[in-house]
């Protein structure tokens, strides 16, 4: 388990969700959570999965599934957006903070890369 001690310098909250951003010395960290306890100016460990970290470099990167699609919808709210790819007959969300959804540009029609982490995906039968 990967831990960093970090600082909560914004908060932004609807509808039971929260986007959190964390001052962790000289980088940031966003997350997403369901609890709206958390307070501005508050002293917290950033906990995350050592298989959750995926690693780039330049336009490689360490995630299996990588797929190029086109952007059929995007739906927000002021936290959160849901990001609607097509592939093959089906489609494929992906929930991510809205912020992320301005600094990327995205835009409906757009083709871009989406990735599914292979410990990340379960297998049901029939």
């Amino acid at each position: 388990m990967n831990k960093i001690k970090c600082e909560i310098f914004k908060q932004d909250s609807q509808d039971g969700m929260s986007f959190i951003q964390l001052d962790c010395g000289s980088e940031r960290l966003g997350v997403m959570s369901l609890d709206e306890g958390w307070k501005v100016g508050e002293i917290v460990w950033a906990n995350f999965k050592e298989s959750d970290v995926m690693i780039a470099l330049d336009s490689r990167i360490s995630a299996r599934n990588k797929f190029y699609s086109p952007i059929l919808s995007i739906v927000h709210n002021s936290i959160l957006a849901r990001v609607v790819f097509g592939f093959q007959s089906y489609q494929i969300s992906s929930l991510i903070s809205y912020e992320a959804t301005k600094e990327l540009g995205l835009k409906e029609g757009m083709e871009c890369f989406w990735f599914v982490k292979s410990n990340e995906i379960l297998l049901l039968r029939g």
